[in-house]
């Protein structure tokens, strides 16, 4: 089946997976049909306008360089139907390959270069402490070139100033609380329950006093603090990165840039697994997810001979299997990584545990 471009469009040539309509060779152009459930692994390639050679009739996968923004263009496979095809399924090395999507929702105009999947984290951090450390580093930096260069107002800025100030004297506040709260609580214990060491009369716990609430301007007024504060960095951020003259040395500066996230490396990748005795006599494999879909597990019950046991998604798993009574063996477990339905990686090394029926 062939999928024909606007005339004049840029249009490139992957063979196409369709749940409904089976594999066949398409132009895609300017617009992409909705096909549902399509994956794609990049290939290195420059992208010419007109159209790409049709490729050949089960062609090999081509390897991909690392990647390198303007260099991509797509062979697809839709992972999530028992048809597709991948390369551990042909018996190839995947490591040269990344998953990569494209950058906009399939029927809209798409960009010959495209993105790789989870190249970077988002920018904004998990953890509380991490964000006012951002927060902080904005609002430093953003007034002056920066908000010059990005269009970014006094009032803006006087707004992220505002939140800035109150941000930290809660996240302060709290702390301080918490701090309190505990001796509160070992004043309780031992008051109550002659817990700790000691003995007779108790010092009394100081009261609170929390820091003076945030101002600003000259002379110095209260600030007005106002919800939703992160959705407002949010739109802030948004408008820098989608700026025109954004760098991204810019945002690095700004730390509004994600870390780089690391590709597994199926050569050295492995699970760690433990195995443990539980009630019943039966035995427990614990192992991490680290950042797979689950994992295949295979045992050797005392006969030098391999055997599929489970296949895991959620840590940990439970062989409900036990010796026979009256016996003595000692089983062996050993697991690999799943990415969807395929392995990735190595075996983890064999773990061993003596079992009595």
């Amino acid at each position: 089946m062939d999928l024909p471009g606007p005339p004049g469009g840029l249009r490139f040539s992957f063979p196409v997976v369709h749940p409904a309509f089976g594999e066949f060779h398409g132009r895609v152009g300017d617009f992409l049909p909705p096909l549902v459930g399509v994956h794609a692994w990049c290939v290195d390639a420059d992208a010419p306008r007109g159209d790409f050679p049709e490729p050949p009739v089960n062609p090999a996968p081509p390897r991909v360089e690392p990647a390198v923004e303007g260099r991509v263009r797509c062979l697809q496979r839709a992972a999530s139907y028992p048809h597709a095809t991948s390369p551990q399924r042909r018996g190839e090395d995947t490591a040269p390959y990344q998953r990569c999507r494209f950058p906009r929702h399939f029927g809209f105009p798409i960009n010959p270069q495209l993105t790789p999947l989870m190249a970077k984290q988002f920018w904004f951090p998990r953890k509380e402490s991490d964000r006012r450390t951002l927060l902080n580093n904005l609002a430093d930096k953003l007034p002056g070139d920066y908000a010059t260069k990005y269009g970014i107002t006094a009032a803006e800025l006087d707004t992220l100033e505002t939140f800035r100030k109150w941000f930290n004297w809660t996240l302060d506040a709290l702390e301080y609380i918490r701090q309190k709260a505990l001796g509160y609580t070992g004043f309780r214990d031992a008051l109550g329950y002659g817990k700790g060491t000691a003995t007779g009369a108790l010092t009394q716990p100081t009261g609170f006093a929390l820091a003076p609430q945030p101002t600003g301007g000259n002379p110095p007024a209260a600030l007005v603090p106002q919800a939703n504060g992160w959705k407002f960095v949010a739109s802030l951020v948004n408008r820098i990165k989608g700026h025109a003259a954004y760098a991204v040395a810019d945002g690095q500066d700004l730390a509004i840039e994600g870390a780089q996230e690391s590709v597994a490396d199926p050569e050295t990748t492995k699970p760690v697994i433990e195995v443990v005795r539980v009630a019943g006599g039966k035995v427990e494999v614990r192992w991490k997810k680290g950042g797979f879909t689950g994992v295949r597990i295979e045992v050797d019950r005392g006969n030098s001979q391999w055997a599929f046991l489970a296949v895991d998604t959620m840590p940990d798993y439970l062989d409900t299997v036990t010796a026979a009574a009256g016996t003595t063996a000692l089983w062996k477990y050993r697991a690999i990584y799943l990415d969807g339905d395929e392995p990735f990686g190595q075996w983890s090394d064999p773990v061993s545990i003596a079992v009595t029926g």
